[in-house]
């Protein structure tokens, strides 16, 4: 399938420019981290799933740079969650696709967010009131 795309992207004159880095995008052009400038009537930008170069800087668990969570969407530090292009299923790696990301609100909802109104529940019933 590979080589049909590019033999027609190739009988169109179209150039795919992989692996550059663009700098600014016009009404007419594309300018490059080296400075070329590429006259373009249509621009399309692909950037992949990747995740944030800060999440290194965490200390939580991770597979191949993204965030490692267990079925119930829990990191290696039990209090944090994750979904998403950041995250990835230790039992189950899926593809980094839109199919399964439109999913993660649902996973979500079914196991952080009721652990989070009991954690918020508890705090309250601990919470002394006073009046003055």
């Amino acid at each position: 399938a590979r080589r049909a795309v590019l033999r027609a992207f190739h009988s169109l004159g179209v150039t795919l420019r992989l692996g550059a880095k663009a700098t600014a995008v016009g009404p007419a052009s594309v300018t490059l981290s080296d400075g070329e400038e590429i006259g373009s009537d249509f621009t399309l930008t692909v950037t992949g799933a990747r995740p944030q170069d800060w999440l290194a800087e965490t200390g939580l668990a991770q597979t191949n740079g993204f965030l490692t969570t267990d079925a119930s969407l829990r990191t290696s530090d039990p209090l944090i969650f994750a979904s998403g292009d950041c995250a990835t299923l230790a039992h189950d790696p899926r593809p980094k696709a839109g199919v399964f990301a439109v999913r993660a609100p649902r996973s979500f909802c079914t196991t952080c967010a009721p652990r989070c109104r009991a954690s918020h529940c508890e705090a309250s019933s601990r919470r002394r009131i006073t009046s003055s």
